[in-house]
């Protein structure tokens, strides 16, 4: 009885899950970056919500390594990756943030279109955490990408909260 109904359970999850493609089949514009994002996640079996900083930042790192935007203008700063840190308060009280954000270029005539794709986890405030000041960093190039992971993982920022489940998880794009 037992066997019966896991197999049931595993038929009816293959069921609701359709099959995706790729990400490094699918090319996506800036636009579509939240849902080109969201469908990595799922082929990678994780949902954004509940995943630690550490897991958020492999994600991030994979999904720059191997999805591709398009309609991008020539040049290796037309997507580039933006990884900071601090405490803050929008407005909504005081948490310490962990984000990676995507920025993406387009050239339209001789107008620079800027957007970002951000992903960002807010934890609250410790003493600890708000002993780490605030910073960033940018990727400019993806040659780069190797020695971008590193720098982020020995961060002070990343030791204190790779491990920790984020109070919430926002992640969104927008025009710059």
């Amino acid at each position: 009885m037992n066997r019966i109904r896991r197999n049931f359970l595993q038929a009816s999850l293959c069921i609701a899950m359709p099959s995706l493609a790729s990400a490094k089949d699918t090319p996506f514009a800036p636009s579509q970056s939240v849902a080109a994002l969201e469908q990595f996640a799922l082929q990678r079996k994780q949902l954004l919500q509940s995943l630690s900083a550490g897991q958020l930042v492999d994600l991030m790192l994979s999904f720059y390594g191997s999805a591709r935007p398009v309609g991008l203008a020539p040049g290796s700063d037309a997507d580039m990756l933006l990884y900071q840190w601090g405490t803050y308060d929008w407005g909504q009280g005081r948490f310490f943030e962990f984000d990676i954000t995507r920025q993406f270029i387009r050239q339209v005539n001789d107008i620079r279109i800027i957007s970002q794709l951000s992903l960002k986890a807010n934890f609250s405030p410790s003493a600890a955490l708000e002993a780490i000041r605030p910073g960033n960093r940018w990727l400019e190039a993806a040659e780069q990408l190797s020695s971008f992971s590193e720098f982020i993982r020995t961060s002070a920022a990343y030791r204190a909260v790779a491990f920790i489940r984020p109070k919430s998880i926002v992640h969104s794009w927008s025009l710059v």
